[in-house]
């Protein structure tokens, strides 16, 4: 499943993460450079809901344990190609993935195409999201 944002403040990130933590997330995938803004509002002291982070730059599914995932891309960051096909595998028993990212992400697999247009997936705008689940 992927969620496109056009513009997302941090507070709305941060409400948006939390929410996703507790609704079962467990592993977060971003650029280094993001997961030291967002590392600590993942952090909840005496909590059962405790999450794993991991860089984008160095992610392979295979060497991360199978649970609920989200792919976090601030807006000009690449998705490497080999994390895309993973949010078309629909081979079973596969945990959750969630990508959130910026509207205007390119699909690696065939630019200049944007990734919201060309990803086999269910698919929905931050707005549809937030109004959804009331962020």
């Amino acid at each position: 499943m992927a969620v496109f944002y056009e513009d997302m403040r941090q507070h709305q990130l941060a409400r948006c993460l939390q929410w996703l933590v507790g609704q079962g997330i467990r592993s977060v995938v971003a650029p280094a450079e993001t997961l030291d803004v967002i590392s600590e509002g993942l952090y909840r002291p005496h909590s059962e809901q405790w999450v794993f982070t991991y860089a984008l730059e160095e992610f392979w599914f295979m060497r991360a344990p199978h649970l609920p995932l989200l792919l976090l891309l601030p807006p000009g960051t690449v998705l490497p190609l080999h994390l895309r096909e993973s949010f078309e595998d629909s081979r079973g028993g596969s945990s959750l993935r969630l990508l959130l990212a910026h509207r205007d992400t390119q699909d690696p697999a065939r630019p200049p195409r944007v990734l919201r247009e060309s990803l086999a997936s269910p698919s929905f705008t931050f707005d549809e999201l937030a109004m959804a689940v009331g962020l």
